[in-house]
């Protein structure tokens, strides 16, 4: 049990870490990015594929934010619900 607990405290400064770097991904594919588009679109200059890709991808992820953010808090609701049953399963 005390090995649990060591790892446990061990694992929330990763946790963390890993949280508010999809919070600062997600508020530059949707916040930043468009802005980039904008710009980009009234120069009319012909970007690289890779700009066009990333531009397009902030596009995206600006128009369907809300339907993203549902899906991942789903995705962690249902990783953390399937753990859990499996856990209770696990002879001890």
């Amino acid at each position: 049990m005390t090995f649990r607990k060591k790892l446990f405290v061990s694992l929330i400064y990763p946790s963390i870490l890993v949280t508010v770097v999809t919070i600062m991904v997600m508020f530059l594919f949707t916040y930043v990015v468009p802005k980039f588009a904008e710009l980009f679109s009234s120069l009319d200059a012909k970007l690289p594929a890779i700009t066009v890709f990333m531009l397009s991808v902030g596009v995206i992820t600006q128009k369907y934010f809300a339907f993203i953010a549902i899906g991942l808090v789903l995705a962690i609701f249902l990783f953390w619900q399937w753990r859990k049953d499996r856990s209770r399963r696990r002879p001890d």
